[in-house]
């Protein structure tokens, strides 16, 4: 981060100092039903919208005109998109909003109406203007992998992001599935107790060795329903942390 010169350091919105002293708290945000808004219709914004169409929130894109994978989601109803510059009003009732404009001015502006409204704000390639920034992520099934750089160098994050893409099993949606449902199972007949190393040595490291090996869904739940039939019983709980 580059210092303000004369007048000091630089701060965040919330008052921070630019210089890093700071670090960004990861959290997965449940977005479901709730009203994010989209500021900007070219290619960061197509990317941006990308990653919130499973989050089941309601999407509604501000630009006069937009790329046409985003044009092709306001027909199906994907979201709303609403084709003109942006009002302040348009952030009002929005829980995040997202300004991609490529316009600092612009993004400030919306930064500043969103926050009066009560709604975090990401501004693409501004952190100062961030109260979050959107990690990049790697998806297998239930598992969702995150990469921050806390908008220091967002192209860092992707480059790591191809690198865990590349490196993490497609199948290992599977592994984290049947764990699941191996978790639920045991709760059911009163088995359970959160126990990270006998998950990790019975159950993880087997199943990751197998996927090395080529193993497929099949044999990733057979381990499943091993691991269940040995799973000692209840002892003295553990609390689980985590996702």
């Amino acid at each position: 981060m580059e210092s303000g010169g004369q007048n000091g350091p630089l701060r965040t919105p919330s008052g921070s100092s630019a210089s890093g002293s700071h670090r960004g708290y990861v959290v997965s945000w449940r977005l479901a039903g709730r009203r994010v808004v989209v500021v900007g219709g070219g290619e960061v914004a197509e990317q941006k919208v990308a990653g919130l169409l499973d989050s089941g929130a309601e999407l509604v894109v501000v630009a006069p005109d937009v790329v046409p994978r985003l044009a092709r989601l306001a027909e199906t109803g994907a979201l709303a998109w609403l084709r003109r510059p942006v009002r302040d009003d348009d952030v009002v009732g929005a829980a995040l909003v997202v300004a991609t404009t490529g316009d600092p001015a612009v993004n400030v502006q919306v930064g500043d109406a969103a926050r009066r409204a009560g709604a975090l704000v990401n501004a693409v390639d501004d952190p100062l203007n961030c109260d979050v920034t959107i990690p990049a992520v790697v998806r297998r099934g239930p598992a969702t992998v995150a990469v921050t750089t806390d908008g220091v160098s967002p192209a860092a994050a992707r480059f790591l992001r191809e690198r865990l893409d590349a490196w993490l099993p497609v199948e290992l949606g599977a592994v984290v599935t049947e764990a699941g449902g191996a978790r639920v199972e045991l709760r059911r007949i009163g088995r359970y107790r959160y126990d990270y190393e006998i998950w990790r040595d019975r159950f993880f490291e087997p199943a990751f060795t197998a996927l090395a090996a080529g193993a497929g869904p099949d044999a990733i739940a057979e381990l499943a329903r091993r691991f269940l039939a040995e799973f000692d019983g209840p002892g003295d709980p553990v609390s689980e942390t985590g996702g």
